[in-house]
Formats: C-alpha cells, structure tokens, sequence
C-alpha cells in the first residue's frame, strides 16, 4: 500500500515502513522542516529512500543525513545521464 503525504503534516501519515523522498532538498528555507520529517520517521526506526540531484546547496542537509545512512551511491538516470545521489537511511544507527 502506497499513500502520498504532506511533509508539513507527517505526523497524520500513520504507521509506515518505508518513506520515498525524491529532489526534495532544493531550497535551503524548507531544509528545517526537512530535518524534522526526518528526525522523525528515523525516530521511529522507518527506512527513508532519499534520491536527489547533486546540488552544492545541499551540502549542509546531507551531512545531517549521513549518520543515518546504511547505504549511498551514485547513479546516472535519464537520457542525459543526470548524476544523483540516493540515500538509504535507518534510525538507530546514532546515539
């Protein structure tokens, strides 16, 4: 089962086990809410899938995220081979 949520109401998305998140780190003023939807589910223990082009903007988001990664890598996609990077995030991992 698949349901599409509000990142400024997550907290009304019910129990899930794994959160898509896709190109969502574009403007730095929503990197906060970002953070929380993450503290969040990660909280929770639920796996987050995070794909997103390589933007030096995001830097500072990402190297949040790191401690929760249990997998990162690099991909090509799209007929014009765009680099991104996808995440693969668990909570627990950080005291």
């Amino acid at each position: 089962e698949a349901a599409v949520c509000n990142w400024n109401n997550y907290t009304a998305c019910g129990d899930v086990d794994v959160v898509l998140m896709s190109d969502v780190n574009y403007e730095p003023a929503v990197f906060p809410e970002l953070e929380h939807l993450l503290d969040y589910f990660l909280a929770k223990k639920v796996t987050v899938i995070l794909t997103t082009p390589q933007r030096l903007m995001a830097k500072p988001f990402l190297e949040k995220i790191l401690p929760f990664a249990v997998l990162q890598t690099e991909l090509e996609v799209g007929m014009e081979n765009t680099r991104i990077s996808l995440y693969v995030l668990r909570g627990g991992l950080v005291d």
